[in-house]
């Protein structure tokens, strides 16, 4: 499967290197070209080097070298077309792929990873509603183990509600959506309900940083299992190919070639 090569063509003619270089280094203008600590390797003297001009960069410590999609499939472990959506993404740019079947499967990635973000969005609103009584022992819980609002948004932990479909009834979906995403299930008399309730709520990313899943613990007082995750029977989430927080630690693992694993 491969993407048009008239719009990969543009994908690398409008992508903007510099912005997406910056995001990971700090580059210094240096005559006709840029200049910073390579994100690659660790080093103490600048010898990283970018060329808006051409869209290229180039290190002399490591001798990496690319355009913006190969900067992006390196610093984010990507493979080829996902580096190229994600750029097209970011551009505006839609793309056209040479495997009709193929093209509709990614469709239907991101169509559930926006529905799980959703969810994401309106459990969160649910724990972070000071006014929202029913979230409050959800509240004291997370306080009592250190982690206060600012980590509840940076995080988006949320809380779902002790109801059967509140989620559900928010996000007027069909039951083949709602099965795909992982977010609930069908009752024997064709009702949706919701698959968590009366649980905090962790949402986890992929490497790449969409919202895919959820990892749900239930109070102290609560019922049923104490932790509890999205199925595998969801269309985007294998929990054997998930690291929960490695899209927040690939890029600092990366840099000093380390990563420390801890136990949930």
């Amino acid at each position: 499967m491969g993407i048009v090569d008239d719009d990969i063509r543009r994908v690398r003619e409008e992508s903007d290197i510099i912005r997406l270089i910056t995001q990971h280094t700090q580059l210094k203008k240096v005559g006709r070209s840029w200049k910073g600590l390579c994100p690659f390797h660790n080093e103490k003297t600048p010898s990283f080097t970018v060329n808006q001009e051409n869209g290229r960069y180039y290190c002399f410590g490591c001798q990496a070298n690319g355009d913006s999609i190969e900067f992006l499939r390196e610093i984010d472990n990507l493979d080829f077309v996902a580096a190229v959506e994600i750029l097209a993404a970011q551009n505006g740019i839609p793309l056209r792929y040479t495997d009709k079947k193929e093209s509709k499967s990614r469709n239907r990635r991101k169509e559930l990873i926006k529905l799980v973000a959703e969810a994401v969005d309106f459990y969160n609103k649910k724990l972070i509603d000071m006014d929202n009584p029913e979230a409050r022992p959800a509240r004291e819980y997370l306080k009592q183990r250190g982690l206060d609002g600012d980590i509840a948004e940076k995080f988006s932990i949320g809380w779902a509600p002790d109801s059967w479909d509140s989620l559900c009834g928010h996000l007027s979906v069909s039951n083949e959506d709602l099965l795909a995403a992982g977010l609930g299930g069908i009752n024997k008399n064709g009702g949706q309900y919701d698959f968590f309730r009366n649980r905090i709520l962790f949402p986890i990313f992929s490497e790449q940083g969409d919202p895919i899943a959820f990892g749900g613990r239930k109070l102290p007082e609560g019922e049923g299992p104490k932790y509890k995750n999205t199925s595998d029977g969801a269309e985007i989430y294998s929990k054997s190919q998930i690291l929960y927080g490695l899209n927040w630690a690939k890029e600092e693992a990366g840099r000093i070639d380390e990563l420390v694993v801890c136990e949930g």
